[in-house]
């Protein structure tokens, strides 16, 4: 018989709590153009690194007050910008990583739904959503 392991909810909320002011607090969003699907063994050096003129990765040092949907606890990011000055028309960007201020560790990385089709002259935007969840 599996053992059954459960969080109460305002523990999910107190959790999430602690990782936004720890983790997020200090990381970095950068933007990869691979189809690379991130899964938990995954390390920084899977992800390609867009690389076009104006790109900078954003710090994630905004985010919202963590709330909770059943057993969901989220947080949103302030919407980051990432300017495309040039040399990015043509390229796709299929997901965002992020990582320690340092850019050595993965904290959690996402493949779009919808990849973004990249215009010079055209910042993308971009909104994390964090989960915490029961399993």
């Amino acid at each position: 018989m599996a053992a059954v392991f459960s969080i109460p909810r305002d523990q999910l909320l107190d959790n999430l709590d602690a990782i936004i002011s720890g983790q997020l607090a200090g990381s970095i969003c950068h933007l990869y153009w691979t189809t690379v699907t991130p899964t938990p063994a995954s390390v920084v050096g899977d992800f390609s690194e867009v690389v076009w003129t104006g790109y900078a990765p954003q710090s994630t040092n905004t985010w919202s007050s963590a709330a909770l949907v059943g057993d969901i606890a989220f947080t949103d990011s302030g919407l980051m910008s990432f300017p495309v000055t040039s040399g990015g028309t043509g390229n796709t960007v299929f997901g965002y990583y992020v990582t320690d201020a340092g850019g050595t560790v993965l904290r959690f990385a996402e493949l779009l739904n919808t990849p973004i089709t990249v215009l010079n002259g055209v910042p993308i935007q971009l909104r994390i959503r964090y989960r915490n969840r029961n399993a």
